[in-house]
């Protein structure tokens, strides 16, 4: 299955959001969908979608999880906005999530991080088992592009793409590998594979996002935290 979202609008919690489903393709097995959602009839947002329902046959992957430590061994990654007064809540309040690799800091001084990095990451409460859960939690491109430069978070998505490599699974934990891959006129790249705790691959995010910092300098060294952990 693939998906690939472009937002053009935010909205407030509790607002009724319209979704109008099109299926322009519809195959034996494989079959094109467009979602559009909007709110007050302002476009919101976005899909385009690809699923199958093609017979279960051989699987190969070609990549390895990292080596890394189990979550438990892993020390808690530091919500970048704790520090702000009276911020609003936040999807960083469902997530629990613990550094696997590299050094996530977000005070004024931090210096650049080097790939490679990794976080483990659950929604509380719930396991990971659908392709919703997994989009919810790979949108982390933004933090990692922030690390890799070196300088205080602040991002905003432009599209996410997420393609599910594993449609029948079950995990409490993903470890996310961020691979931070370009960064020009305030545009960042960069995607996400995303491996259940056994080592398999669940799929790969890809995102594109605008990253600005002026509006964060107010989160010091003195007041956001950071962690670390080994490497590969």
């Amino acid at each position: 299955m693939w998906i690939t979202t472009q937002f053009l609008t935010n909205t407030a919690p509790g607002t009724v959001v319209d979704v109008d489903v099109a299926t322009p393709v519809a195959g034996r097995a494989t079959s094109q969908v467009h979602v559009n959602a909007s709110v007050d009839s302002e476009l919101m947002l976005s899909s385009l979608c690809a699923h199958t329902s093609r017979p279960e046959g051989k699987r190969e992957t070609f990549l390895t999880m990292p080596s890394v430590p189990p979550p438990e061994d892993c020390g808690p990654l530091a919500e970048p906005f704790d520090a702000v007064p009276n911020r609003p809540n936040s999807f960083f309040d469902l997530l629990d999530r613990r550094v696997a690799i590299g050094t996530f800091g977000f005070g004024e001084d931090q210096r650049p991080q080097p790939c490679p990095l990794a976080v483990w990451s659950r929604v509380r409460g719930q396991p990971l088992r659908t392709a919703a859960s997994l989009a919810f939690i790979g949108d982390i491109v933004p933090l990692g592009i922030c690390i890799a430069l070196g300088q205080p978070l602040g991002g905003t998505s432009i599209d996410n793409t997420l393609r599910v490599v594993q449609t029948d699974f079950e995990t409490e934990w993903a470890l996310l590998e961020i691979i931070p891959e370009s960064f020009q006129h305030s545009i960042g790249h960069g995607s996400v594979r995303m491996w259940s705790e056994t080592g398999d691959l669940l799929a790969v995010a890809q995102h594109f996002c605008i990253i600005r910092t002026s509006h964060h300098s107010s989160i010091s060294a003195g007041t956001a935290g950071s962690a670390a952990i080994g490497s590969v």
